[in-house]
């Protein structure tokens, strides 16, 4: 027997690619959207053509909350989540493919040219928690299709691939054409925080923009090293974690990461160069 139905949607086509649960009952839903959604009354509109939704729903299926990643390349076929999966303390581990830019939160990536592959991990509340990237600038691009996690934590992805495939440091080249690749991640591989304010952790950059060099100021903080890094995640310069003042020169005008690296923990903040 059926408990309940319920739908979701606005005028254009929209979709459901993956769902899962978690201790409590409660469902997440990921897909695609095209235009103005409403998932009971929030509403989300796409910034390009379609974007990707996640959602959560209460075991009754009342929607708790709703929230969109935002790519800016057009067709469908060129943005996918393929997989979600969900651990005991809620969170979400979300794997697929993206090209152009994807955007969640104060998050935005690049692909290198073609079709990457990302692997998100958010919270039971919609938050990001870390997203990492792979692939290459082959025409045909790579492609995430399915995650799983181990009792001990660990992910695994797998897919295709064409070329060579480069996770971080590490790379596999293919026979020829496609071939099948699986990876295997921490559960934290790194835990990346995005503070615009300041603020709280009294992380001051300055001055920005700025031309030649960028002074940083952390009293309360120790980093190993710190890494200016172009939007499409290429480090440019890489400095001493106890280095203050960092030579900018000679880098091309535009937005830029400084990425303040603690060891488990990652703090990100946005630069311009003029």
């Amino acid at each position: 027997d059926f408990y309940w139905v319920k739908s979701f949607g606005g005028i254009e086509d929209d979709g459901n690619i993956a769902a899962s649960s978690d201790f409590e009952n409660n469902i997440f839903l990921s897909g695609f959207f095209k235009g103005n959604v409403y998932f009971d009354g929030i509403p989300l509109t796409s910034y390009n053509e379609y974007d990707y939704f996640i959602c959560k729903l209460s075991t009754n299926g009342s929607v708790i909350w709703a929230k969109k990643i935002e790519t800016t390349f057009y067709p469908i076929e060129d943005f996918w989540n393929k997989s979600l999966i969900c651990d005991e303390s809620g969170n979400l581990y979300i794997t697929g493919w993206y090209r152009d830019s994807l955007v969640y939160d104060s998050l935005t990536v690049q692909s290198n040219g073609s079709y990457d592959i990302f692997v998100m991990k958010i919270d039971n509340n919609g938050n990001l928690i870390w997203c990492l990237t792979a692939g290459n600038n082959h025409s045909y691009g790579d492609y995430s299709r399915s995650i799983a996690r181990d009792g001990n934590g660990n992910l695994y992805i797998t897919g295709r691939f064409y070329s060579t495939l480069f996770f971080g440091d590490s790379s596999v080249t293919s026979y020829g054409s496609a071939d099948v690749f699986v990876a295997k991640l921490h559960e934290d591989p790194v835990s990346v925080v995005y503070n615009e304010d300041n603020t709280s952790l009294e992380i001051t950059v300055y001055p920005n923009p700025a031309t030649d060099y960028v002074n940083i100021g952390y009293p309360l903080m120790q980093f190993e090293k710190v890494e200016i890094v172009s939007i499409k995640g290429r480090v440019l310069r890489t400095f001493n974690g106890n280095q203050n003042i960092l030579d900018v020169s000679g880098l091309a005008s535009g937005v830029y990461l400084l990425k303040l690296d603690a060891g488990k923990m990652i703090y990100v903040k946005r630069i311009i160069i003029q």
